[in-house]
């Protein structure tokens, strides 16, 4: 705080001290946002969705399919998510039927409901997009 006796010069010089000590401090070499985008950028592929989006429903083998992301990217993912992580899904099976997955809470659940392993879809899925992009 500034005294009745300090003088307007002393003041900017404290406040150009502190605020030169608070950027010596930092310990990371890049903003936070370049950083975050650099996270991002490791687990976007817009090629690998748009190759999902042409795929049948693994439900139901309609077309006009959605990619939904495993664990769900709009909840955060645990910070897990990963496009290579999505299952081809019709707007039926994804968001509004009766067994959409977007109405389950976990992803066994909806497994069980369903009677098909996620975990198998999107390896088998991984591997044929691996074979065309080879």
């Amino acid at each position: 705080m500034i005294g009745i006796t300090d003088t307007l010069s002393a003041a900017k010089a404290r406040k150009q001290a502190r605020l030169a000590a608070k950027r010596r401090a930092r310990v990371w070499t890049q903003p936070k946002s370049k950083r975050l985008r650099a996270w991002r950028r490791e687990r976007e592929d817009r090629k690998y969705l748009a190759w999902i989006r042409r795929q049948p429903c693994c439900v139901c083998g309609r077309g006009l399919v959605q990619a939904h992301h495993e664990p769900r990217k709009a909840l955060g993912g645990g910070g897990d998510w990963h496009d290579r992580k999505t299952l081809p899904l019709c707007s039926v099976c994804h968001l509004w039927g009766p067994r959409a997955r977007h109405l389950f809470g976990s992803c066994e659940l909806w497994e069980a409901a369903v009677r098909i392993s996620a975990a198998a879809v999107m390896a088998r899925l991984n591997s044929e997009y691996s074979k065309l992009t080879a």
